[in-house]
């Protein structure tokens, strides 16, 4: 499986988390990195005969999507590994869709050449499969994980949250989410975790930390974990699924989240937080809560989030797509 380094951020986190789940079941990992824009065709062929000289004949090898070095690099990636070993499996795992994150989705016809070679395919949502295939993508197989793992084997995060604290956690910061400079409320303060720094004094601010600190600081700090999305991008995120969703959930926060994001058919279904229309609501929601329904949460939470901490939705995926590869 492929796992990119070279990044920083969630793309890379995503990818390192799953490339550890993969190892655990016993895939190996092909390093790539970042930004190979500039390459000539030559340059780049030998850079990935490089990549794919462990490749073997039958080998179902997991391309990680985006790598973020462009549709010419991974058009040629996956024409390399069939040239190089024809036999080989093609699976591709996607965790975005570059034109659909900037609101270009005519470019999707740009990625179908790359998708169209995979045997099976990893989206997070049954949503995202369909519309794929409702846009001429001829993978025949998709397998869904539904949630972001966010592994863990801190003792601290084996019990639910028992003390419920008006407050809402955002790993993130103003710089990227602009809701972030309009939270109204004083009552119900956002604390939010970046160098960012805001005008908003209904925020407050703690430095960005390593995932695991930042799980555990989550947990000790309580309240809620909040997903929320501009308009624009609703369409998207009802059909992809974000890693906040699996930090939140490995901490043990109910999550009030955006109506219409993926994760709300989960979230309603297992009583684990709210799904809200506005700020406002959310706030509202906050506010009323009485302890004895947070503590019921909190403890549904944390039966997800033992699964989520030990890496079971990505695991089940890779196992499942794996299986799904090699079936005639």
């Amino acid at each position: 499986m492929t796992n990119l380094h070279g990044i920083k951020g969630t793309a890379g986190l995503a990818q390192a988390i799953s490339m550890d789940i993969g190892r655990k079941i016993g895939i190996k990992e092909i390093a790539l990195y970042c930004n190979h824009y500039n390459d000539s065709d030559e340059v780049l062929n030998a850079r990935l005969d490089g990549i794919c000289s462990g490749i073997e004949g039958n080998d179902v090898v997991i391309l990680q999507l985006p790598s973020w070095s462009g549709t010419r690099y991974e058009k040629r990636l996956t024409e390399r590994i069939k040239y190089r070993m024809p036999s080989a499996h093609i699976v591709i795992f996607i965790h975005d869709i570059e034109p659909f994150m900037f609101g270009n989705w005519d470019d999707l016809d740009q990625w179908m050449p790359i998708y169209n070679q995979a045997e099976a395919m990893i989206v997070p949502t049954h949503f995202m499969a369909e519309y794929l295939r409702g846009h001429d993508c001829k993978c025949p197989k998709y397998v869904c994980h539904y949630a972001w793992d966010n592994p863990s084997e801190l003792n601290e995060l084996k019990d639910s949250i028992m003390q419920m604290n008006r407050l809402v956690q955002f790993p993130s910061g103003p710089s990227k989410f602009k809701i972030l400079n309009s939270w109204p409320s004083k009552e119900v303060r956002l604390h939010y975790y970046s160098k960012d720094k805001s005008d908003n004094f209904n925020l407050i601010r703690h430095n960005p930390m390593p995932n695991q600190d930042l799980i555990l600081q989550m947990h000790d700090l309580g309240g809620y974990g909040i997903m929320w999305e501009p308009p624009e991008k609703l369409l998207y995120w009802s059909m992809n699924t974000s890693m906040k969703f699996g930090a939140y959930m490995s901490a043990g926060l109910p999550v009030i989240l955006h109506k219409g994001i993926a994760q709300q058919e989960l979230v309603e279904k297992y009583h684990l937080g709210k799904a809200v229309g506005s700020i406002a609501e959310a706030i509202d929601f906050v506010k009323n809560t009485d302890a004895d329904e947070y503590v019921e949460m909190a403890k549904n939470v944390n039966k997800i989030g033992n699964l989520t901490r030990s890496g079971y939705f990505i695991r089940q995926a890779l196992i499942k797509v794996v299986d799904e590869a090699l079936k005639r």
